[in-house]
C-alpha cells in the first residue's frame, strides 16, 4: 500500500504541474494573439495612403507661397457706444455683431473676413469699416468704452494672414 500512496502522490503532483503548464500555455497563446493584433494595427497605421504619399509631380506644380509681410499701422480702439460709433447696436459694416477679441475695422482695401495678426494684440478678423480709417490704420473693437480708452493709440506691426 505504501508504493500506491507514493504513486498516487506523484500522480497528483504531475497533474498539478500539467494544469500549471496548460494555464501558462493559454496565457502565452493569448499574449501571442494580442501581439499579432498590435503588429497588424501598426502595419496598417504605417501603410502609405493616397493622402500621405508625396507625389513629386504635384510638388513641382505648386506655386511658391508669398511670405507674410508685417507693416507698421496706427492702432486705435472703439466700442459700441454713441461716442465711438454714433449708434449702440454693435452691428458692424459687414452685418455681424462686433465681438471683443475678434473684430477690427480697416479700410476698404482689406476685404471683410480677412484675418490679421496685430503685434501685442493677437489675431483678429476684419468685420467693420470706419470713416476715419485710412491706409495703415486699424481700429480694434472692445466691449466697453473704458477698455477702448485704456488701449489708446499705438503704433503696431500688422500682418495680413488671409481669408477666415
Amino acid at each position: 500500500m505504501g508504493n500506491n500512496s507514493k504513486f498516487l502522490q506523484r500522480y497528483k503532483e504531475l497533474v498539478g504541474e500539467k494544469r500549471k503548464l496548460m494555464r501558462n500555455l493559454a496565457l502565452v497563446s493569448i499574449y501571442s494573439v494580442f501581439m499579432t493584433i498590435v503588429c497588424v494595427a501598426l502595419v496598417i497605421y504605417a501603410m502609405p495612403t493616397e493622402s500621405n504619399v508625396i507625389n513629386a509631380e504635384v510638388i513641382e506644380q505648386v506655386e511658391p507661397v508669398e511670405p507674410l509681410v508685417s507693416e507698421e499701422y496706427v492702432a486705435t480702439a472703439y466700442c459700441p457706444c454713441k461716442k465711438c460709433c454714433g449708434k449702440t447696436d454693435g452691428i458692424t459694416a459687414s452685418g455681424v455683431k462686433a465681438v471683443q477679441g475678434v473684430t477690427v475695422a480697416m479700410n476698404n482695401s482689406i476685404p471683410f473676413g480677412t484675418k490679421v495678426y496685430i503685434e501685442g494684440v493677437g489675431e483678429r478678423v476684419v468685420q467693420d469699416r470706419g470713416g476715419a480709417i485710412k491706409a495703415n490704420k486699424v481700429d480694434i473693437y472692445f466691449d466697453s468704452h473704458s477698455d477702448a480708452i485704456k488701449f489708446g493709440r499705438k503704433t503696431v506691426n500688422l500682418t495680413v494672414i488671409g481669408d477666415e
